[in-house]
């Protein structure tokens, strides 16, 4: 027993820190916790593209809502789940690659805005690159085409773009053998039926088509700047990998390959050390760069150590509450600042007895997770290329046709801090209509509050 623990001890730390970093540095505004909220809204019977939108087919979202369905909903089972996920990540890794697997991890937690990049990226990148790292040692070991074909699929569902790149490297590489392409289709069309069952069974195909692919032009066209320090890095690094894969044609290389365009098309820090990584470990593979005398591991052990340390002691040295006490995030740490704005804006609700809530604010799913409220399909994630192919008419057609009376409560700031971040999604013309159609009735907090004002205009769907 002590043998197996000695012998997985990096593992078990990894998998603690993991734990650490995701309830003890406050992430309520981050991707991470976006990804939380959509396996949340799953697991209590909401669909994806139908009742809340998504930019990326469904499949982590799905799975991750199957753990929280099971061992409950709250962020404590997610963040074990998703610790295990990248404990499993780091495991295969090692196996495959070594120090070069340890570099690519060390890339990985490096603090971007403070947080790791696992922590700070949506969860289906991370396993995107978990299910190409399989999907690397399913060939590497010759495994069954009709297993490949499988995980071929998972790919494709939880990122399409990706697993398109690779479905192509696929073809191309079975080309030659029938017997292996055939099998490798039979596995890809078993998963992609079960799928496609789901979106007919809850009516939700075309609004899957349309958000995950008829809406991806508007999403680049929102989105993508074809200028600043991160594009030109991530297009660098992606020329030096497609001329070392043409010198070096192989399966491997052709998902590594893949996989350094995870970048596009939101070219900011978290998205390039994404393509860093990936691409450190094409270029390390290719070139077969010995990096034996430095030791990964301890290096990644110590500095991550220290900084969740730091973490760990800013957050609980001023003055804070915790446990929270607050369902379904008791043990996720979050400063005082925003449990107090919680609080009140609850009871202000509760007073006036509004049921229809609408909030325009970076934490906007946070306050509806703990309070429970209603889901709206398009206003509760603000970002410009996730409506679909219409855009913010989608948004703007919401606003309009909400059954029930709304109320806004719109933290004006979002405008102010759109203005000084130069990659925002932020649907800022949206924002902008809206206040020009609505009329504030009151404040609380940082919220002013509003309702729309019912008119005669003209119709936008057209």
């Amino acid at each position: 027993m002590k043998k197996l623990i000695k012998e997985n001890l990096k593992y078990i730390i990894i998998f603690a820190l993991l734990m650490g970093w995701i309830l003890l540095s406050s992430l309520t505004s981050h991707d991470f916790f976006w990804g939380y909220s959509f396996s949340f809204n799953t697991a209590n019977g909401q669909i994806p593209y139908k009742d809340f939108n998504m930019i990326a087919t469904p499949f982590s979202t799905l799975i991750l809502a199957f753990f929280l369905f099971i061992f409950g909903k709250s962020i404590h089972t997610y963040a074990i789940i998703y610790s295990l996920l990248i404990t499993g990540f780091t495991i295969l890794l090692d196996k495959l690659y070594k120090e070069k697997g340890w570099l690519m991890l060390f890339l990985l937690w490096s603090p971007f805005c403070i947080q790791p990049v696992f922590i700070a990226t949506s969860p289906y990148n991370i396993l995107v690159i978990f299910l190409s790292l399989i999907l690397i040692y399913l060939e590497k070991k010759q495994k069954s085409p009709l297993i490949i074909g499988l995980v071929l699929a998972l790919i494709f569902f939880t990122k399409q773009n990706i697993g398109i790149l690779l479905i192509i490297a696929e073809i191309i590489f079975s080309y030659k053998n029938k017997k292996d392409r055939m099998q490798k289709a039979i596995g890809f069309l078993g998963i992609t039926s079960i799928f496609l069952f789901y979106f007919i069974l809850t009516k939700s195909l075309y609004p899957f088509i349309n958000q995950t692919f008829l809406g991806l032009f508007d999403f680049a066209k929102e989105n993508t700047t074809y200028h600043g320090i991160f594009f030109y890095l991530s297009l660098l690094l992606i020329i030096i990998d497609i001329i070392l894969f043409i010198k070096n044609k192989t399966i491997e290389n052709a998902i590594l390959l893949a996989n350094t365009f995870l970048a596009i098309s939101v070219y900011d820090g978290t998205h390039f050390l994404l393509t860093l990584a990936t691409s450190t470990l094409l270029i390390t593979n290719t070139k077969k760069i010995s990096l034996k005398k430095i030791n990964f591991p301890i290096l990644l052990l110590s500095i991550e150590s220290i900084l969740i340390g730091v973490i760990i002691f800013q957050n609980f040295s001023k003055e804070h509450i915790y446990p929270t006490k607050i369902k379904y995030l008791n043990y996720f740490y979050h400063p005082k600042s925003v449990i107090i704005e919680n609080k009140k804006l609850k009871e202000y609700i509760e007073e006036k007895n509004y049921k229809n809530i609408v909030i325009f604010d970076s934490n906007s799913y946070y306050y509806k997770i703990t309070n429970e409220w209603k889901v709206n399909k398009y206003l509760d994630l603000m970002n410009e290329g996730n409506y679909g192919k219409n855009g913010s008419i989608e948004a703007i057609n919401e606003i309009k046709q909400v059954k029930e009376e709304a109320v806004y409560f719109f933290n004006l700031k979002l405008v102010e801090e759109f203005k000084k971040q130069k990659n925002s999604q932020l649907d800022i013309k949206t924002l902008k209509w809206f206040l020009k159609n609505a009329k504030k009735i009151d404040e609380i907090g940082k919220f002013s509050i509003y309702k729309y004002q019912v008119k005669k205009e003209k119709d936008h769907s057209k």
